[in-house]
C-alpha cells in the first residue's frame, strides 16, 4: 500500500484544527451541557492522555481513509469516500454505543457531526493532495 504521508499529516492537523473548532467556540458550552456538566466547569483531561491520544487516532483514522480511498483519488472521490466513512463507520457506530449508554440526542448530534465533518475534510485533504 502506498501511503500518501503529507495526506496523513494534513489529516492529524485537522484532526487538532477541526476539534479545537468544534469543542470550542462552535459546540464547548452545549457539549457539556449535553455531558451533565455545568456549562462554567473547567474540564481538563490530562494533556498527555487527550492530545497524544488524539494524535495516535488521528493517524490510524488517516492511514485507513489512506487505504480506502486508495492510489492517486481526486477530489470527488476524496469527499464521498471520507463522507460515507464518517457516516457509516463514524457515527453510526457512535450512535450504537450512545445508544447502550444512554447518552442524550444532543451529544450524538454533537459528536457524530464532528465525525462526519472531520472524515469528509479528511477525504477532501486525500484528494486534493492525492
Amino acid at each position: 500500500m502506498d501511503v500518501n504521508w503529507l495526506g496523513v499529516l494534513v489529516s492529524v492537523v485537522l484532526v487538532f484544527a477541526i476539534g479545537a473548532l468544534w469543542y470550542g467556540p462552535l459546540f464547548l458550552k452545549s457539549w457539556m451541557l449535553a455531558q451533565g456538566l455545568p456549562a462554567d466547569t473547567r474540564f481538563k483531561p490530562h494533556p498527555a492522555r487527550a492530545f497524544g491520544g488524539a494524535g495516535v487516532a488521528g493517524i490510524v483514522a488517516a492511514l485507513a481513509m489512506n487505504f480506502l480511498i486508495g492510489p492517486d483519488p481526486d477530489v470527488s472521490r476524496g469527499i464521498s469516500v471520507g463522507l460515507a466513512a464518517g457516516i457509516g463507520i463514524g457515527a453510526s457506530t457512535i450512535a450504537i454505543n450512545y445508544g447502550f449508554a444512554a447518552k442524550s440526542n444532543a451529544l450524538l448530534i454533537i459528536d457524530a457531526g464532528y465525525t462526519i465533518v472531520l472524515f469528509t475534510l479528511i477525504g477532501l485533504a486525500f484528494g486534493l493532495l492525492g
